[in-house]
């Protein structure tokens, strides 16, 4: 049985933009200072009922999404799996950090030279491709719509500077 420690909100806390302008400002300092060390010592109990964003990121991304983020643990809804590739289980996932932890935004995150989705397809696709792509099929197969509060972006990391950057509507 999960317990919660506080009621969850009846809606997002922040708007879609404003939590993906405070996680770019975020990567924009580890870019700037590098990883915070002691990034996750927010405390003993964080409360992993109220993150502000979720993020279905490559298994084998170099950084957890928190730490390219500049973020504390519990601060974001993490889905890692190869690719990022959707699934049912993500889809799964990512709905209930939409519908029931009430996340404003979700972000698909890939990165630049991915083993893993390089493994999948059996070629190099460009990651903004495949991103792009991921985005789609997400949108498309969740079963409840998200709400119009809720915002979904696909991004990619370069690994060697840390930058992320929002991909563009299609």
């Amino acid at each position: 049985m999960i317990t919660l420690h506080r009621p969850l909100p009846d809606g997002p806390t922040s708007s879609a933009d404003d939590t993906l302008t405070r996680l770019l400002d975020g990567n924009r300092r580890v870019q700037t200072r590098g990883v915070r060390r002691g990034a996750f010592a927010r405390g003993p109990d964080p409360d992993p009922t109220s993150p502000m964003a979720a993020v279905l990121a490559c298994a084998d991304t170099p950084a957890p999404p928190s730490l390219l983020f500049d973020q504390d643990s519990g601060d974001l809804f993490t889905v890692r799996v190869p690719g990022p590739t959707v699934t049912p289980e993500t889809v799964a996932d990512l709905e209930y950090a939409v519908h029931v932890l009430r996340v404003p935004l979700v972000v698909v995150l890939g990165h630049e030279g991915c083993p893993s989705l390089r493994a999948a397809v059996h070629r190099s696709p460009a990651v903004e491709e495949h991103v792009r792509d991921q985005v789609r099929r997400l949108g498309g197969s969740l079963r409840t719509p998200l709400p119009d509060d809720v915002r979904l972006v696909g991004a990619v990391l370069d690994v060697t500077s840390l930058a992320i950057r929002v991909l563009g509507a299609d």
